[in-house]
């Protein structure tokens, strides 16, 4: 069921961490106003993405609808992403999106219908895989 997820998500993961390796820190760093992030602060957000949405898929499979919510703002800025080593926010990000995989993968028909957030954890796996998409258009651009 969530077939498309996975393999879009094992594309990523193959391909991007030796794009993301190519990008001039100068760019990364670039903030085009105070209150907007830099690229490497967007793919700070995409670590947040993938640590909270692991706690999802984890809890999903035994919670009744865990509600699992995220200051992304404040998550950026405590995480210091905009001075991190982006080497080891490319490294944490992929394998973050393995683990992710892997549970992705463990699951049953019946684990995909469970909830969290409101929405099955199939739902969540395709949304999941969108908002990545979106987000690395952006640090494309």
């Amino acid at each position: 069921m969530i077939t498309s997820a996975i393999q879009r998500l094992e594309q990523y993961i193959a391909e991007k961490p030796s794009h993301f390796r190519l990008l001039d820190e100068a760019e990364l760093e670039f903030k085009p106003t105070l209150e907007k992030w830099s690229k490497k602060e967007i793919f700070g957000h995409l670590i947040d993405s993938a640590t909270n949405n692991l706690t999802r898929f984890i809890s999903g499979q035994f919670e009744d609808n865990p509600i699992i919510l995220y200051d992304q703002d404040q998550w950026c800025k405590h995480n210091y992403y905009q001075v991190a080593d982006f080497s080891q926010m490319i490294a944490l990000w992929e394998s973050l999106n393995r683990q992710l995989v892997f549970i992705w993968k463990q699951l049953s028909s019946e684990a995909l219908q469970r909830k969290a957030n409101d929405h099955t954890l199939a739902f969540l796996a395709e949304d999941y895989v969108s908002h990545l998409k979106h987000h690395l258009n952006q640090i494309a651009e």
